[in-house]
């Protein structure tokens, strides 16, 4: 037996996600904590003596909402509690949070082995979610002296995650991570953006003998972690980082730590604190909050279909392949961009020939995925967002690649100017323009002649019948042509020249 499989892995995650509130938790502040430093903040975020809290409501619902997606029993009411620290970010020197009575309990997410990467089926169990106020955050360390904070953060409504210690592998909990993303996004709970600090995961890592699996040794946590890849990566080294020192005769001892991506390793960060050290009390300023059954099944029926039952429909359309399915239920307002898009296609379509129409379904995976998508995450000024390009113009562009009127570049040039200036390159306008276009034949034969004299390789690979090698010709004329040549008439010229002049040897 290996030194790796003498041992087992055991993970669990608290993950903390903001809720899509309009206003913040506790106070009439909005909940815009990516604005300028403390340009989002009311005087009880500050916790200025006198100041009392008033309950969102939208809070309340979309935390339910959360606690029902993930399968969790609800609560009869709602009790809140003060979590007693001193820390800079944090200026009542208690957070108000969830200890006695969390909004969910006894909670499952199902991983499923075809769906979710993972290597068997399982349920993950949830133990709580609870509903809890965000702190502040530090925005920058001058020196040892001086340091900023930025409270438009603090008070945002926040729900806490928690697993029990179900994981045997970094990848599993991974798998998992990026299920409760898609869950919470297709919720409309939260935009669950880990890269802006939305979604947010803490991840407790203990191994055990293969031999003694009951035996639990030290339990690390680590936090601060800022992507699900790297909550993998952390994982797995504190995990080795374990294993070694249990290998060598020591033992691992309760402690926090985080992940440095530098030294790609994990690094101690302070002795782990047990819930004794919070001194959890009750917090007496927010009554008890009564969630009916009337209440609970209202919220309920608010909620669609599941994320599996989603990726088995847009599985059964045949042209959409797991990746691109996934890829589109993770993308923040993906399925209903999704499904706009399929109707405004089919009224673009509706005059062209049944096999046209076809086409254009085909290609909606790729190029809303795959092109737009990753268009819209790679515009050179700032990222966009999905509404950039309307469902209908974009149903106009892919009409027009099935019927033949746009080459494949053409599209995908049209798409990249449209994305990058909107309100300067309408894709009705760029479309119509590249229709017309007439591109000159002696230019066209010039692009071709160039290309064939520069590239004997190339013109002795498509001699001999090599597979791809006319498809890098038409690819390189149409670049070179801005799309506006025609792939057919090509494809003809290089025949033509090359073939022809074969032959006549």
């Amino acid at each position: 037996m290996s030194s790796l499989a003498r041992w087992i892995i055991t993970i669990g995650l608290e993950v903390h996600v903001q809720l899509s509130t309009k206003l913040k938790l506790f106070s009439r502040a909005l909940a815009e904590n990516h604005k300028a430093p403390n340009s989002a903040v009311s005087f009880f975020d500050i916790s200025l003596p006198g100041t009392l809290p008033i309950v969102n409501p939208e809070a309340i619902r979309l935390a339910t909402k959360a606690a029902l997606v993930c399968n969790c029993e609800i609560a009869p009411s709602l009790e809140f509690d003060r979590k007693h620290y001193v820390y800079s970010d944090q200026r009542a020197g208690f957070q108000i949070t969830q200890k006695r009575r969390p909004l969910g309990t006894n909670g499952f997410v199902r991983l499923n082995a075809a769906l979710d990467g993972v290597e068997k089926d399982q349920l993950v169990e949830i133990k709580c979610l609870q509903l809890e106020q965000d702190t502040g955050k530090t925005v920058n360390e001058l020196n040892e002296d001086l340091v900023l904070l930025d409270f438009n953060r603090a008070n945002v409504p926040l729900i806490e995650v928690v697993t029990a210690p179900c994981f045997h592998s970094p990848h599993d909990a991974a798998c998992f991570l990026r299920k409760l993303q898609t869950i919470l996004r297709l919720a409309n709970v939260s935009d669950a953006k880990m890269e802006l600090g939305n979604m947010r995961c803490d991840v407790n890592v203990s191994v055990a003998s293969a031999e003694n699996p009951t035996k639990q040794l030290a339990t690390v946590e680590l936090k601060n972690l800022p992507s699900i890849r790297y909550v993998e990566i952390a994982s797995e080294l504190e995990a080795k980082r374990q294993i070694e020192l249990l290998n060598n005769g020591s033992s691992p001892v309760p402690e926090t730590r985080s992940y440095d991506v530098e030294k790609n390793a994990t690094v101690f960060l302070r002795k782990k604190r047990g819930p004794s050290d919070y001194m959890y009390l009750p917090e007496a300023d927010i009554p008890e909050i009564t969630l009916t059954s009337a209440y609970v099944d209202d919220v309920r029926k608010s909620i669609g279909p599941s994320v599996d039952e989603l990726l088995e429909t847009l599985l059964q359309k045949k042209y959409f392949n797991l990746q691109d399915a996934k890829a589109l239920l993770q993308t923040e307002d993906g399925l209903s961009y999704y499904q706009v898009l399929v109707g405004e296609l089919e009224k673009v379509t509706s005059s062209m020939s049944p096999d046209v129409q076809l086409k254009a379904e085909k290609l909606i995976p790729f190029w809303l995925v795959n092109e737009y998508v990753g268009d819209c995450a790679n515009a050179p000024d700032e990222k966009r967002d999905l509404d950039t390009i309307p469902p209908a113009d974009l149903a106009f562009l892919l009409g027009n690649l099935a019927n033949g009127t746009l080459s494949a570049y053409a599209a995908k040039h049209i798409l990249q100017l449209a994305v990058q200036d909107p309100k300067k390159n309408s894709i009705y306008k760029l479309v119509n323009e590249n229709a017309n276009a007439e591109f000159d034949e002696n230019t066209l034969k010039d692009l071709v002649n160039e290309l064939i004299q520069a590239n004997g390789d190339k013109v002795n690979a498509l001699k001999v019948g090599k597979d791809g090698v006319l498809n890098w010709f038409i690819g390189n004329v149409m670049r070179r042509s801005s799309g506006k040549a025609k792939p057919d008439e090509i494809k003809r010229l290089i025949n033509n020249t090359v073939l022809c002049e074969n032959s006549s040897k």
